[in-house]
């Protein structure tokens, strides 16, 4: 399409050049014949002349029609070329503004990217911390187990010796009395604090040791 503009400039000055030959043609013609002589051979020529003349100016006359169709054919390319550039315009224009959109995009990816990858991290850190409390969790129940089972021995135990102690208790003071005639009261009454003693004393000590 650019390239049609050159050529169509230079088929208009060929056309012109073409014309102006013409008419100097034809002006050298008539001016040949008007001074030449006038017999019958000359007028003949210079009929043929004529027609070839008027042949001439007729192509000439067509080609001038042509050339100014071609000129308009021109503008309406001009007009087309100049409407295509702008539109050209535009498409460059939104094309620039894709690529730069598109830059954005890609870079958001990235970053969402990043950012996923972070939060992969994060959930596999908050991952193995769950399992290492979930772990520290059952280690904590089956001690709590443990130690609610050790209480309970323990008071059972305490309320064996509860009864056991009582029961002693309840044995020497029978023999206190079935023993007071022949004993004396001081030594009763030691003999009783010294058996509520060593058993208060065993009973604490297993307490304390378990």
């Amino acid at each position: 399409m650019h390239t049609a503009v050159p050529k169509l400039k230079k088929l208009y000055h060929l056309l012109m050049e073409v014309a102006s030959v013409g008419h100097l043609l034809s002006s050298l013609i008539s001016h040949h014949f008007s001074s030449a002589s006038t017999s019958q051979s000359d007028r003949a020529i210079t009929g043929q002349l004529d027609l070839d003349k008027a042949e001439l100016n007729a192509q000439i006359e067509t080609l001038q029609s042509k050339l100014s169709a071609l000129e308009d054919d021109n503008d309406h390319l001009q007009e087309k070329i100049s409407n295509l550039q702008a539109d050209r315009d535009k498409l460059e224009e939104s094309y620039s503004n894709l690529e730069q959109s598109l830059a954005g995009v890609t870079q958001r990816s990235v970053e969402l990217d990043h950012e996923k990858l972070d939060l992969h991290s994060k959930l596999e850190t908050h991952g193995s911390q769950l399992s290492v409390l979930q772990s520290q969790l059952i280690e904590h129940q089956e001690t709590v187990t443990n130690l609610q089972e050790e209480r309970n021995k323990l008071e059972e135990e305490s309320k064996k010796l509860e009864e056991s102690l009582a029961s002693l208790v309840f044995q020497l003071v029978n023999e206190s009395f079935s023993n007071q005639m022949t004993m004396k009261p001081t030594s009763v009454i030691f003999q009783f604090q010294f058996t509520c003693g060593s058993s208060s004393s065993l009973l604490r000590d297993r307490k304390e040791g378990q």
